[in-house]
């Protein structure tokens, strides 16, 4: 499952600085999401010589996409409860950032796959300013092949709003990662799978 899911991740983060641009009035949650979209676009063509580098994408990654992500409710929900509360603070705060570093690099790896792909997002239905959660809806459309579903969840810190996971064509991003470490969490704890992570850094 975590193959088939990192198949379209390739696609899916090409297309997702590709999106149309931010329109007036629209729900913050939204907002958050085309904005990025937008901002990693302007990024991508202010570097477009140096993108070779991929030192110069995960950068951009780091600076405009990593803020607008719940790091720490996404950490904790591919960890489980059990092995994170298992776990001191001080190895909890290392996951959380080897494990950032991982998805950047993934996340920056794939840019560089960008084939004209289209993103379109879809209203959000019935928003009110006291939700806490909410998922936004977006469709991705290739040349030649099916279009793709990609839904954001959102959770609400203060006046923020921060993803904290995604799904494409229903397969979460959590549910994806939860699987692909669950045999290091199973022989190790969480300190195993941290030691993994930074031989691969």
């Amino acid at each position: 499952m975590f193959k088939r899911f990192m198949k379209k991740f390739v696609l899916i983060a090409a297309a997702f600085c590709f999106a149309s641009a931010v329109l007036a009035a629209e729900p913050a949650p939204l907002s958050v999401v085309r904005t990025t979209t937008n901002r990693m676009l302007s990024s991508l063509r202010a570097n477009k010589s140096k993108l070779h580098n991929r030192k110069v994408i995960r950068n951009i990654v780091r600076r405009i996409v990593v803020p607008v992500m719940d790091v720490h409710a996404i950490s904790r929900s591919v960890v489980g409860r059990r092995y994170w509360y298992q776990s001191s603070s001080s190895l909890r705060s290392s996951f959380v950032v080897e494990f950032t570093k991982y998805v950047t690099d993934m996340y920056s790896s794939a840019l560089s796959s960008y084939s004209n792909e289209k993103i379109s997002f879809r209203p959000i239905r019935s928003f009110s300013s006291n939700m806490q959660r909410v998922r936004v809806y977006s469709v991705i459309t290739r040349p030649g092949a099916p279009a793709i579903t990609l839904n954001y969840r959102l959770v609400r810190h203060g006046s923020a709003w921060k993803i904290y996971d995604f799904s494409v064509d229903g397969v979460s991003m959590v549910q994806s990662y939860r699987s692909q470490f669950a045999s290091t969490l199973n022989k190790g704890g969480l300190a195993l799978l941290v030691k993994k992570l930074k031989v691969r850094g």
